[in-house]
């Protein structure tokens, strides 16, 4: 798959949107439910404040799992305001009925390498007995069956609460996250059914490529960017001209000023600010970072790189116990732990591995103040882009012990940023040194950060007006066009 360049979008095209432009004024008042089932989500989307002018405007329903689900730890309550906060338990049998099928379908015996990668993520995640089972009820003749099957007693299981609520006169379904949660599998099912427009909204990188949509499809997808809606298509099935180009929710408060400027970051963090200063960005993948700062460390230390400070963030749902423990007792003399992160670290010492609800300002601070960054494969890296600062790709493939970054580190959802010519490269520690220096050269050079920026906009497609403030046009645009024409989605029997 080639990256192509994607020009600066001042608004979505009429393709994108799929739908005519409607000049007339929009008065109705809509009645729309947002099914929201995990921290994440919650982090994402609320947080980030994106639905608030849609719950300014129109009646919405904000509907998320009781209180003590293991997927919602968070109160969204205070995120809602101007929105009603409902509680629906997910149904368990059918979730279980729709997650084993979800299972089955990624196990497909299919040789292309996408297929082969995406078996040997979800291998992480399964046992080896359902590894054997699911593979063997993926081939062809008996995966057609089994899922027959499914959709059979998953029809004879009644959802009451859930089809009570999506029958009390709601225009529209709105599901922001991933196409295996919960909601996601049972929302989109009876939106089918019943006839209820659905939109749904990615919420990670690999959602379109790492997936399968297997309990029905969506109206409209909306999706980060080119790479992803090419992702949207191939993989999840959805037609080319229901899936739109829309920006990530969670980065929109990117657009903002930073709330700290760079010589105060670096005051902060004890850093000389005539150094460049370089944020190594762990990831989740469970690779030796220690190792990585201890390397980079020494190399500083020894004059390989020139004068360059480095700032360690721990991923927010990736430190390890152990390396947590071994980096915050090193005694690094050009490493520092990134101010906000440290509590979280030392958290993880203490008293084991949780995640970390990060705020995201921060993050936009951070990448606004560093020079360049370097990341074992993270989401930040097309973070790094946005910001238009030089990138590090780093592939520790010598880490044979870490078994998650060695299944993933390939995935279709990756393969692109390293493809890329701008995009600095080290396979191994063996190169990081070197790749480091090649970073740091692109520091002041122009032309590079220029290409980068055209870069980030073939994952993330940019626009001049806020992700908020375009969804409500989007959702009213798309409501009216339904109103002028009796678009009804596809009924499942």
């Amino acid at each position: 798959m080639s990256i192509q360049r994607i020009e600066q979008d001042a608004a979505p095209t009429v393709a994108d949107l799929a739908f005519e432009k409607d000049s007339s004024p929009r008065q109705r008042r809509l009645k729309i439910g947002v099914f929201i089932d995990h921290d994440i989500f919650v982090r994402h989307f609320l947080q980030a404040r994106v639905f608030e002018p849609l719950f300014g405007r129109h009646e919405v329903d904000v509907i998320v799992p009781p209180e003590g689900h293991r997927r919602l730890g968070s109160d969204p309550a205070p995120l809602i305001r101007g929105a009603t906060l409902r509680r629906l338990q997910p149904h368990p049998y059918r979730h279980q009925l729709w997650a084993r099928l979800l299972q089955v379908t990624v196990m497909r015996p299919f040789l292309d390498a996408t297929s082969r990668e995406l078996r040997r993520t979800w291998r992480l995640v399964m046992s080896l007995k359902a590894e054997v089972l699911y593979t063997a009820l993926g081939t062809p003749g008996i995966y057609e069956c089994f899922r027959d099957w499914t959709w059979r007693r998953i029809r004879r299981t009644k959802n009451g609460p859930l089809e009570s609520l999506l029958a009390a006169n709601y225009d529209l379904a709105i599901i922001p996250g991933t196409p295996d949660s919960p909601f996601s599998l049972d929302v989109l099912y009876e939106c089918n059914r019943l006839g209820l427009p659905c939109l749904m909204i990615m919420n990670s990188w690999d959602n379109p490529s790492g997936n399968r949509l297997v309990s029905g499809r969506p109206d409209r997808y909306l999706v980060w960017g080119e790479q992803t809606k090419q992702h949207a298509v191939e993989f999840l099935g959805v037609p080319a001209e229901h899936v739109v180009k829309f920006g990530a929710a969670q980065f929109d408060l990117y657009r903002d000023p930073p709330r700290i400027d760079r010589t105060s970051f670096a005051h902060l963090h004890g850093v000389d600010p005539h150094k460049k200063i370089v944020l190594y960005a762990g990831g989740s993948l469970g690779t030796d970072e220690w190792a990585d700062l201890k390397l980079l460390d020494e190399a500083i230390e020894n004059g390989e790189l020139g004068p360059v400070a480095i700032i360690y963030r721990p991923h927010p749902w990736g430190a390890n116990v152990n390396r947590a423990r071994q980096i915050l007792a090193s005694h690094f003399r050009h490493v520092v732990i990134e101010s906000t992160m440290r509590g979280y670290l030392e958290a993880v010492g203490r008293d084991g591995y949780h995640i970390k609800l990060t705020d995201l300002r921060d993050t936009h601070d951070i990448l606004s103040s560093v020079d360049a960054l370097m990341s074992p494969l993270s989401t930040i890296l097309i973070e790094g882009l946005l910001h238009r600062k030089p990138v590090l790709c780093f592939l520790p493939i010598d880490d044979v012990q870490a078994r998650h970054f060695q299944a993933v580190y390939t995935m279709t959802h990756f393969r692109d940023i390293q493809r890329s010519p701008e995009v600095v490269q080290a396979h191994g520690r063996a190169e990081l040194i070197d790749a480091a220096r090649r970073l740091t050269a692109q520091i002041d050079d122009r032309e590079i950060l220029q290409r980068l920026g055209e870069l980030s906009r073939f994952f993330v497609s940019q626009f001049d007006e806020p992700y908020g403030a375009r969804l409500v046009r989007f959702v009213e645009d798309f409501a009216a066009q339904r109103d002028r024409m009796g678009i009804r989605c596809p009924s499942i029997s």
